[in-house]
């Protein structure tokens, strides 16, 4: 009778469980948050390339570089979102290391503008602290981000920690396609190579302290 009683005291008054947002929806919503942070800095922080619209449309070159770096946030966060718990789908490390593609094809495409630039290299546009403004961008939604996936279980600590500060950094050097001047190798070094080397110092961020405290 007294089991009976302890039971009943413990059930009743019961909330239901509030059921979390798919790892998809998650994703999207921390992709938004981290392109519209970065969008909003950019545009506090200086203007636009004038004529940047106009070189989207008169250069495919250029314009797939564009989408490809735009592409790499939303797939990093659903990459990033797709390994914790609660999440809808098993552990694929082929899928994960596959969402790596807009990443390295953005380096390649950096790589060959070196040889077959997409537009007339020109200073035009050209931001004086761009490298500092790439890195400074990305430090709230890294932060964002790490405080998101602390909440849940990470399946594996090195993935998370690429995804993360890739998801983080990469908007604030692909803005900088249109918000800084074009000429590759100011690209490739200015922009893209202080993400990467950041990317990999946040990895290291991220497994040492995140995962630890989970």
């Amino acid at each position: 009778m007294k089991n009976d009683q302890l039971i009943e005291s413990l059930v009743t008054d019961l909330k239901p469980v509030q059921v979390l947002p798919s790892y998809f929806r998650r994703a999207i919503f921390w992709s938004c948050f981290c392109n519209i942070f970065v969008v909003a800095v950019t545009l506090a922080t200086g203007p636009l390339r004038d004529n940047f619209f106009n070189q989207l449309l008169s250069s495919p070159q250029f314009l797939l570089e564009f989408v490809i770096g735009i592409s790499i946030n939303p797939i990093a966060c659903i990459s990033l979102f797709y390994m914790v718990i609660p999440s809808e789908r098993s552990f694929n490390l082929k899928q994960l290391a596959a969402a790596l593609a807009p990443f390295i094809l953005l380096l390649l495409l950096a790589l060959i503008s070196t040889l077959h630039p997409a537009l007339p290299p020109s200073m035009e546009g050209k931001r004086i602290y761009c490298s500092e403004q790439t890195l400074l961008f990305g430090v709230i939604p890294f932060l964002a981000l790490w405080t998101a996936v602390k909440k849940a279980y990470p399946w594996h600590q090195y993935w998370v920690g690429i995804y993360l500060s890739i998801a983080a950094f990469a908007p604030g050097a692909v803005i900088m396609h249109i918000a800084c001047m074009y000429a590759p190798f100011h690209i490739l070094k200015m922009h893209l190579f202080p993400m990467i080397c950041i990317s990999f110092f946040g990895m290291v961020i991220v497994n040492r302290f995140l995962l630890k405290q989970s």
